[in-house]
């Protein structure tokens, strides 16, 4: 029986005297680790020997060549570092695999690698997280990234994948957090996804280490100011200056984030234009440059040339025809109309022979898709949507060069340098709490090092607050420059084509909307601007009144009241501006058919006003709604009032939007509200109707459900389901809102949050219900999170950074961190990640039979997720904290979401078509001038 050697990087032995004093034939015979291994009659072995040699022989037989084969396809080394075992390397896993057997290393690379590499390929592509095996063998898979606030390690991909679609944490609130919760009645823990979420602008606080070093100058007593000073007044400070810190470094992060965005965004439109532009010219250099040499394919190829010639000689005589003044000369006249009818007989006489000719040749498959590819193609014609599309690229292109300078500057220069001098500030303040300290303890024996430790403090306040100044130099500049950019656009709506048209009230109306809208976000810019002045002013203070300064007491409590009133204006207008002026920009299926209707035989101007005249109409339109949601929040507020008191507490803050605050978008809100109000008959009997359905006793799904259906049909949304008189029917439609709202994935953080949490208070706790089959819980570890301060050489790390992206900009330097871990190991802990099976859920409220365990258990969570728990009158006076999760997920949620439905078109789709229009008038005036 013949066996093939086979390699193995490990010489191995096997020992056997009987074996190599035998004399008949081998009957096996074989190379392993270079040593040649026969199997003879001649004083046979036990046959169980005899047995294992063969297996073993057959094993490491490369006669198998099908994992060499999966070796190249799925790019992986294989070794075997000894004659019993085999190796497998991939880029998947970070320490090799082992295997005892060959046909074990053969299965697992035919069926659970490539599965293992697709999943893995699959979500990293998704989520934007970094996949590799752990070294923890119960959780062997581990996902990390800039979308983890934390390295997660789960014991499948498939846990991986569920934990982040749908995975949330449960964790527990901190100091003032902790405290808001517990006084509202609220469970100490808060669920977040396992994934970051857009919380909105962070809070930078600054002005604690204002306030500390002003103490110095105070005059009283040194031994009650340093009682104060190490005991209260700069632990809390040190504090306050981290939290600023925290909130700078995040600010930093997401400005470092957007300016690689912008710069990612140049890339791809660059390249999308240079493709759109290059297939075009593509097909015409095909088409020119035909390698078809029959003749027939020619006289086709001179046809079309002398049809293009004819064409450019055509439209040079009709030119200066049509040019021409006639001085009221009735003879000239005469002659300029027989010269065109002469034009146009010659076109009607060239195309009817073009085509006559065209018939005849028969064109090859090849010619003939590039002339349907070249016919097809409409990137050039001004009426088409490719057409705008293209140039709204090219206008896209040039506002993000515009303002990649001033993006730069926010990155590298406010941002970085607002982050560092804070932290300079809090290394200043911990300096001074331990000059302080020592001060206090030991008294004059520690002069000597509490005199470095001052001279530390002001050193570390000194550089922070002088990289404070630049950032806000730079942010004063920046805010100007919005401002000019602002002003600009101001006078595009009032001198645009696009909004002028006679009898046309609606673009009048759209003119004044958008005006006020940008006029009042210019407002609030200068504001912002104004309080980032002030502040630079007051660090500037801080250091003219401080020890490096001229050391004048006045100049530093100015610099003092002018860094916190300054920081307390900016953070308002930001917060603000965030509030009113942050508009989705996610179009609707509707607004992206409405940007891109066309009608050939119109002129662009004529189109895009049109297309402005639509979306007008559709915003009118998406108003109606949000007024009914608010009309819906008041009937639930105010129970016992009658529909004209409903109407009238609901349409209070519309009131003044009629003449007194024209040209406001809430003038929509108003108009709609009107219209509500004219239909007086159905809209008293839809609010007695939502009225009497919030009365009913119960999991209160019937109101929400009518609202959810109503909202709905206002919206014209194609599909709408059916009214259910069942809870359970109601429960799925409003499953079926929030998904087609874009608020589903926030509706079942909701939910999870009140299945896991207890609410109440120490005495008056909800019943703790158990998680049951509805809340999956996945079982990961999670580094735990280290507590994170500055960096004290900060400041050097980000001026270095500064002069290396000026001399040789890259999108990821890689220098020192500008944060410090303490401890730099923090350790691992394992954590759950709670899933709502939804499926199921909605599965069971149809299938389940009543009277068993579990339909109680699903009665009891419905009652637990939409019934109004534990309301009382604190947490009114708190702030409104309603336990039925769709309506707090509409209240938080749902109400942007239809806000945005109403400005978005306006303030978005209408702003792209006036610039569009703007656009092609420019593009045509240069092209006539070069005529």
């Amino acid at each position: 029986m013949p066996a093939t050697a086979v390699n193995a990087t490990q010489p191995s032995t096997l020992n056997n005297p009987s074996l190599s004093q035998a004399t008949a034939p081998p009957l096996i015979q074989g190379d392993i680790g270079g040593h040649t291994v026969q199997l003879a009659e001649a004083n046979p072995a036990p046959i169980t020997l005899q047995l294992a040699l063969k297996d073993k022989l057959n094993e490491i037989s490369p006669g198998n060549q099908q994992i060499f084969q999966l070796t190249g396809q799925h790019e992986i080394k294989i070794n075997r570092p000894g004659t019993y075992c085999w190796k497998l390397a991939s880029d998947l896993y970070t320490k090799p695999r082992t295997f005892e057997t060959s046909k074990e290393l053969e299965i697992f690379l035919e069926e659970n690698y490539p599965k293992e590499l697709d999943q893995a390929k699959t979500i990293e592509k998704q989520w934007g997280v970094e996949i590799s095996r752990s070294a923890n063998t119960k959780y062997p898979w581990k996902a990390t990234g800039d979308k983890l606030e934390q390295t997660f390690r789960f014991k499948s991909l498939d846990d991986m994948t569920q934990a982040l679609e749908q995975g949330y944490l449960r964790r527990t609130a901190k100091h003032m957090a902790a405290a808001e919760r517990f006084i509202r009645g609220r469970d100490i823990h808060n669920v977040t996804s396992i994934t970051k979420m857009d919380t909105g602008p962070v809070l930078v606080i600054d002005g604690g280490d204002d306030l500390a070093v002003s103490l110095e100058n105070s005059g009283l007593p040194r031994s009650l100011v340093l009682a104060v000073q190490s005991t209260a007044l700069y632990p809390a400070f040190i504090g306050v200056v981290h939290k600023g810190w925290q909130g700078a470094n995040d600010e930093y992060n997401e400005a470092r984030e957007e300016y690689q965005e912008l710069i990612e965004s140049q890339q791809a439109l660059k390249n999308e234009v240079r493709s759109l532009v290059t297939q075009e010219l593509a097909i015409k250099e095909q088409l020119l440059n035909s390698t078809d040499n029959d003749d027939t394919q020619q006289q086709l190829l001179n046809l079309l040339n002398q049809h293009n010639g004819f064409k450019t000689n055509l439209l040079a005589c009709v030119g200066p025809l049509l040019s021409a003044k006639n001085n009221g000369d009735q003879a000239q006249l005469k002659d300029t109309i027989n010269q065109l009818n002469a034009l146009k007989t010659q076109l009607a006489d060239h195309n009817q022979q073009v085509n006559e000719q065209l018939t005849d040749k028969q064109t090859s498959p090849e010619l003939q898709q590039l002339l349907t590819k070249l016919s097809s193609s409409q990137l050039f014609d001004p009426t088409s949507p490719d057409c705008h599309a293209l140039i709204q690229q090219l206008a896209d292109y040039k506002a993000n060069q515009d303002d990649k300078l001033a993006k730069f500057a926010d990155t590298h220069i406010a941002a970085a340098f607002t982050e560092s001098g804070l932290s300079g500030m809090y290394w200043g303040m911990v300096s001074f709490e331990a000059r302080a300290t020592s001060e206090l303890l030991v008294g004059e024996a520690a002069q000597s090092f509490s005199s470095i430790l001052s001279q530390m403090g002001d050193t570390f306040n000194v550089i922070g607050q002088a990289q404070m100044v630049i950032a806000g130099l730079t942010k004063a500049g920046l805010g100007i420059h919005e401002i000019k950019s602002l002003n600009e656009w101001l006078d595009q709506i009032n001198t645009t084509q696009a909004l002028e048209k006679p009898n046309s009230p609606e673009l009048t109306k759209v003119k004044a909307m958008i005006d006020q809208f940008y006029r009042h976000q210019r407002n609030v810019t200068v504001a912002e601007t104004l309080g980032n002045s002030v502040l630079t002013l007051g660090q500037l203070g801080m250091i003219l009144g401080g020890p490096f300064g001229v050391g004048v007491s006045s100049v530093l409590y100015a610099g003092v009241g002018a860094t916190i009133g300054g920081v307390a204006m900016s953070q308002a207008a930001a917060q603000y501006s965030n509030k009113i002026f942050n508009v989705s920009e996610k179009k609707s299926a509707a607004e992206e058919a409405i940007s891109q209707q066309t009608d050939p035989d119109a002129k662009p101007l004529d189109i895009i006003q049109q297309r402005i005249q639509d979306l007008y109409q559709f915003s009118q339109e998406q108003a109606t709604p949000k007024v009914w949601l608010n009309i819906y929040q008041t009937i639930i507020n105010n129970p016992k009032a009658d529909a004209f008191e409903i109407l009238a507490k609901a349409g209070k803050p519309y009131q003044k939007y009629d003449t007194e605050h024209s040209g406001h978008y809430r003038q929509l809100y108003r108009e709609a509200l009107d219209n509500v109000k004219a239909d007086s008959q159905n809209t008293v009997n839809i609010i007695n109707q939502a009225k009497s359905l919030l009365q009913q006793q119960g999991p209160n799904t019937a109101f929400s459900a009518f609202i959810s259906q109503h909202i709905q049909q206002l919206q014209k949304v194609p599909w709408v389901a059916e009214r259910s008189d069942t809870a359970a029917g109601q429960i799925k439609q409003l499953f079926q809102f929030a998904e087609q709202q874009g608020f589903l994935k926030e509706f079942e953080r909701r939910i999870v949050k009140r299945l896991v949490n207890k609410n109440g208070y120490p005495l008056f706790k909800e019943p703790k219900l158990e998680h049951g089959p509805y809340i999956k819980k996945i079982t990961a570890n999670k580094s735990k999170r280290p507590w994170q301060i500055p960096n004290p050489v900060a400041p050097v790390i980000n001026l270095g950074r500064l002069v290396k992206q000026l001399i040789k900009p890259i999108a990821h330097p890689k220098l020192l961190s500008n944060t410090l871990s303490i401890p730099m190991n923090w350790g691992k802990k394992d954590t759950s990640v709670y899933v709502f099976n939804r499926e199921r859920f909605l599965q069971d409220l149809t299938e389940l039979k009543p009277d068993t365990p579990e339909a109680s258990y699903l009665h009891k969570t419905c009652q637990i997720l939409f019934t109004e728990q534990l309301a009382n009158d604190a947490k009114q006076w708190l702030g409104k904290d309603n336990r039925h999760v769709f309506e707090e997920t509409i209240r938080h949620v749902g109400k942007q979401v239809l806000r945005d439905n109403v400005l978005r078109p306006i303030v978005h789709g209408v702003s792209e078509q006036v610039k569009l229009a703007d656009l092609i008038a420019e593009l045509s005036s240069a092209n006539n001038a070069s005529a």
